[in-house]
């Protein structure tokens, strides 16, 4: 299923909540910063958080409004995002509201009708889940051989999500931060340990 994050205002703490609420059920792994599972924690360096996040997403809910025109930090997911080539989903959970950056882009409705809005999601969705993600480019061959998955591939590298979270956890622990040491990751010849770094842990971490 499609990696999602809510990028919003936090004056539109409450519609994100219920978008966030909506993407759980249809069983997507989603990111929304105020999430007390999987959101940002006390202490936690957000700024570098949000980044890991918008790296690691196949696509990026944005809930516009008029509180999302005005952020600074709103307009700069959005870019980020942008630049990673993340499939924008913008929904208007204001009438009227629209981002010049997503003029030419298609909007779900939620201020005039949620039901149909969480349709729109749920299709757009099916689609990224359809491609893999960000999807393996059409002009690539399917059969990759032994070669190591990079990170340019971290959309379709899948199955070690908690590897992959281990080793970030541990990289950003202050401990392993305040006195550097190397990080080894230790198995047989093949089984996927340069995949495991490339493609699973350097786009979420730092990329």
């Amino acid at each position: 299923m499609a990696r999602v994050f809510i990028s919003h205002a936090s004056a539109d703490a409450a519609r994100a909540g219920e978008v966030h609420r909506w993407l759980v059920e249809d069983g997507h792994e989603v990111f929304l910063d105020q999430d007390l599972s999987d959101g940002l924690v006390v202490g936690e360096e957000w700024e570098r958080r949000l980044r890991e996040r918008l790296r690691w997403a196949d696509a990026v809910v944005c809930l516009l409004a008029s509180a999302y025109l005005a952020s600074v930090w709103c307009t700069a997911e959005l870019t980020i995002a942008q630049s990673r080539g993340s499939r924008l989903l913008p929904v208007q959970a204001e009438a009227g509201v629209r981002h010049p950056l997503l003029d030419a882009a298609q909007y779900a409705d939620m201020a005039r009708d949620a039901v149909a809005a969480r349709a729109r999601l749920v299709e757009a969705l099916l689609r990224v889940d359809a491609a893999g993600g960000a999807g393996w480019p059409d002009d690539r061959s399917p059969f990759p051989g032994l070669r190591p998955l990079d990170t340019d591939e971290h959309s379709v590298f899948f199955g070690r999500a908690a590897e992959v979270e281990q080793l970030a956890t541990l990289l950003r622990s202050p401990a392993e931060r305040a006195d550097p040491a190397v990080l080894l990751i230790v198995g047989p010849s093949g089984c996927g340990k340069s995949s495991l770094v490339r493609a699973g842990l350097l786009p979420g971490d730092g990329g």
